[in-house]
């Protein structure tokens, strides 16, 4: 696998997850970089996925786009630190 790439499960919408390869998104300087080995998908991962329909998610955050990363319960490797940790 290319350095700037990681495998990725897509949550599609409507029930739907896929698993490919993505880019590596930026590793700000005050972040932990971690290497994912396992995700869990949990009964909300679900719902919302079953749930959304339409082309944009609406959250507190804002409107997040119809494909999001799936899974929120990981666990990995700790692969860079912070600078000042």
């Amino acid at each position: 696998m290319l350095k700037n790439q990681m495998n990725s499960g897509l949550d599609m919408g409507e029930g739907k997850y896929i698993y490919k390869k993505t880019k590596m998104p930026e590793v700000f300087e005050d972040q932990a970089l971690v290497k994912v080995k396992s995700s869990g998908i949990c009964g909300s991962d679900l719902h919302n996925t079953i749930e959304r329909k339409n082309k944009t998610h609406f959250t507190k955050a804002g409107n997040l786009p119809q494909v999001i990363p799936g899974g929120h319960e990981v666990s990995g490797i700790i692969e860079s630190l912070p600078k000042n940790t």
